[in-house]
């Protein structure tokens, strides 16, 4: 990852479990902080990041100000920058601080599912049902992920938000039959619909599958795991982005919907 960093790359992803990532993070801070190369390095990545939000900005889309760290790259060396920055996350983020292995994991968990859960990003909006949905309907995914579901391949984040609101979970897959997905359509007719997907732009059935959904159910919400393209399917109105399917995203996920349905009753 360090050498990825210096040879110029602003956005590094690590795909592993939270544990692994925070420690790559944190090796990357502690390289920052001793080479003031690659503080250097940093400085002209942030100039680019902002410079791109900037310019998403002036589109009129949606640059996430919130994110913007304190304070801006002035007179200050880059080195001096990362290490007070980093000590201001430290206070806002780093509350618990990891004593052992079980601490450290909570800890980097906490830490990955907060930065997961600023991510989400409701991208289409025409009127998100302001009443509880009536049926989840999740794909069973199509790499191997962590999941905890007993339907295997199924997104725990689904499982879970049934679970909470006590209402029906039903899957679908590209295998299904022309029947079967003629039950899951029969199934939400009518209904308020959270519907799962993952990749579905890419294959023509499950995209006709979810303009067949969303034209049959009374409301929708279309929760887009991983690829943000989904929510341009024909059709859908409402839609939640996550950028991914990793633990932390799907239970930041599982906060975010369940709050926001909890809070609304038939």
């Amino acid at each position: 990852i360090e050498r990825t960093f210096a040879a110029g790359m602003d956005v590094l992803s690590v795909c592993h479990d939270p544990v692994v990532q925070k420690l790559q993070f944190d090796h990357l801070l502690a390289r920052i902080r001793q080479d003031e190369a690659l503080a250097e390095r940093l400085a002209e990545s942030t100039a680019r990041v902002r410079a791109f939000r900037a310019g998403i900005a002036a589109l009129g889309g949606n640059s996430s100000p919130e994110w913007e760290a304190d304070g801006a790259l002035g007179a200050e060396s880059p080195a001096k920058m990362v290490a007070d920055d980093a000590q201001d996350a430290s206070r806002e983020s780093f509350r618990l601080r990891p004593s052992d292995a079980a601490d450290r994991r909570t800890h980097d968990e906490r830490f990955m599912i907060d930065l997961s859960t600023r991510a989400i990003r409701l991208v289409k909006s025409d009127g998100i049902p302001k009443a509880r949905p009536k049926l989840v309907v999740a794909p069973r995914l199509s790499r191997q992920v962590m999941v905890e579901d007993p339907q295997a391949g199924v997104p725990f984040a689904a499982e879970r938000l049934a679970d909470a609101l006590k209402i029906s979970l039903t899957a679908y897959d590209r295998e299904n039959t022309d029947a079967r997905w003629s039950e899951i359509i029969a199934a939400c007719r009518g209904k308020r619909v959270v519907l799962f997907s993952e990749n579905a732009h890419l294959d023509a059935g499950v995209t006709s599958l979810i303009e067949r959904i969303v034209a049959a159910a009374a409301a929708h919400t279309l929760v887009a795991l991983r690829n943000p393209y989904d929510a341009d399917i024909p059709g859908v109105r409402n839609a939640v982005v996550t950028y991914g399917y990793a633990r932390p995203q799907q239970q930041a996920l599982v906060g975010s919907l369940g709050r926001f349905f909890e809070e609304h009753t038939d």
